[in-house]
Parts: structure tokens; sequence; C-alpha cells
């Protein structure tokens, strides 16, 4: 199963944002990242990611602490593309969406 995991990538948008992160937001995210490996053997992570386009493998996830990742997954990757927080999603009004019921 080793051979099956995603390798982890921080996208040139997310690297700021990332970087800026206190310890324990930084240390959550890492968390996310290494489960997001798991990517292709996980169904309930898969079940937890909502795709933000139809057409590509680009998905977001609540990744608590108000804080959400989107990322994309391509040529055996995690590629962390933003890390948002809620009030943003609040002001476009897709907070719902990502709600964890």
């Amino acid at each position: 199963m080793e051979n099956n995991l995603l390798s982890i990538e921080i996208g040139k948008h997310a690297y700021l944002p990332y970087t800026n992160l206190g310890s324990e937001d930084r240390r959550n995210i890492d968390v996310w990242l290494e489960q997001l490996r798991n990517w292709r053997n996980d169904e309930f992570l898969r079940s937890r990611a909502k795709r933000l386009k139809p057409d590509e493998e680009i998905y977001a996830v609540n990744a608590g602490n108000d804080l959400f990742i989107a990322f994309e997954i391509a040529d055996g990757k995690v590629i962390l593309r933003s890390i948002i927080g809620k009030e943003l999603l609040r002001a476009f009004g897709r907070l719902e969406e990502f709600s964890t019921a």
C-alpha cells in the first residue's frame, strides 16, 4: 500500500498562507495533507471532499479550526492549492456547501 500513496506538493498560491499559519493550524493542515496521501484508498476521505470543478480533480475540505483547504489530485500528487478561512467562504455564500453534518 505504501506504493499507492500520493506525494505532497504545496502550490505557489498556498505557500505563503501555509508558512504564515500558527503552529497549531500548520500541524492541523499537515495532518490533513498526510491523510490526503491515502486519497486512492480512503473512501471516507473522498466522501468528505467537495469537488470544485466538475471536469477537474480539484477539491475542498473542512480542515477544522475555521480553515478549509483546496487541493488538486494530479500526477500522483496531492497539490495544496489554497488555504481558505471560514469568513471568506461565508462572504461568498459558499460556507454551507462545506459544512460537516
